[in-house]
């Protein structure tokens, strides 16, 4: 059974990449995709800050995942978004939403906020 404590180097890891990374607008943020994956972050920002003037992103490097990976911070809450490689299959795609969902559900992972899972096709 994963314990927390299993965790806790990652954490200590991923703390001290968003402290080097550098962060920018959502504006500049955004502009660095194309459609459709670009809309799909559009509508996940919109919905979930109403203010986007206020948010700051910073691009996590490095690390296991083929996945981007980013920090947003927005009104002193740091949250964190996840973009799946375009190749991996629907089943991968579904299959890490569902882990990370259960991981969450035993406390050791973050609740998700927003899936598009309409994304992945």
């Amino acid at each position: 059974m994963l314990k927390k404590n299993s965790l806790l180097p990652f954490l200590i890891w991923l703390g001290l990449s968003f402290a080097h990374a550098k962060e920018m607008s959502y504006e500049k943020f955004i502009r660095d995709f194309d459609n459709p994956v670009k809309m799909f972050i559009e509508r996940a920002f919109k919905t979930t800050f109403p203010d986007l003037d206020s948010v700051r992103v910073a691009h996590l490097e490095g690390g296991f995942s083929s996945a981007q990976i980013y920090t947003i911070l927005h009104k002193d809450k740091k949250y964190v978004l996840r973009i799946l490689p375009e190749k991996f299959a629907i089943e991968r795609r579904i299959a890490e939403h569902e882990g990370h969902k259960i991981a969450a559900s035993l406390g050791v992972a973050p609740k998700v906020i927003y899936a598009a899972l309409n994304l992945i096709s």
